[in-house]
């Protein structure tokens, strides 16, 4: 190097600088349906957090079990293909009073539950393997309309969102069906 008048310079050497790349949001799960290979994670400086990611079919999937009128109880069924560190959903057209942990879900886990909300969750880090079974059975007490799911949450591993998907609704549209033919006993003339 020389200066305007052509005299050399002395030139040391300084420290080097690491180049630091902006993190790039979005899906870096190559599995997932909106998989940006140029993605370094969905929460800045975590590559491992797979929350905004999207899958096909989903991961888990809640439904109604038996259901008791007369005792105003009924069971909620989970399908999860991946193992659930915890749950929250609300449901429609009842009031619930109480809910009692299901088969397949840890013994230290605190579950409750209140007007149209369940909720459950373990301080211990246990988890509901992967698989089917009974979530819980509810104790409610009937209103108009139907008996649905709704905003459904559920964390995997690490805090990871799930993807929730729901079973029939109860209520309009059932009917009794004395000889299980499908047609409804108040317009079915065999009965």
């Amino acid at each position: 190097l020389w200066d305007v008048d052509g005299n050399e310079l002395n030139v040391g050497q300084g420290e080097c600088q690491a180049l630091i790349l902006p993190f790039t949001i979005g899906c870096n799960d190559s599995e997932a349906l909106n998989y940006n290979p140029d993605a370094d994670g969905c929460i800045e400086d975590d590559p491992v957090d797979f929350s905004c990611c999207e899958y096909e079919g989903n991961q888990v999937t809640l439904s109604f079990g038996t259901v008791d009128e007369d005792s105003g109880t009924m069971e909620i069924l989970m399908d999860s293909s991946e193992d659930v560190y915890g749950f929250q959903f609300d449901i429609t057209g009842v009031t619930i009073s109480n809910f009692e942990a299901g088969s397949i879900v840890p013994s230290d886990w605190m579950v409750s539950a209140s007007n149209f909300r369940v909720l459950g969750f373990s301080l211990m880090g246990t988890y509901i393997p992967a698989g089917s079974g009974t979530l819980g059975t509810l104790t409610y007490e009937a209103e108009e309309g139907d008996i649905c799911f709704e905003e459904g949450v559920m964390s995997g591993a690490d805090g990871v969102s799930l993807t929730v998907g729901y079973g029939d609704c109860l209520g309009e549209g059932e009917c009794d069906d004395i000889d299980a033919d499908g047609i409804c006993d108040d317009i079915d003339d065999c009965i």
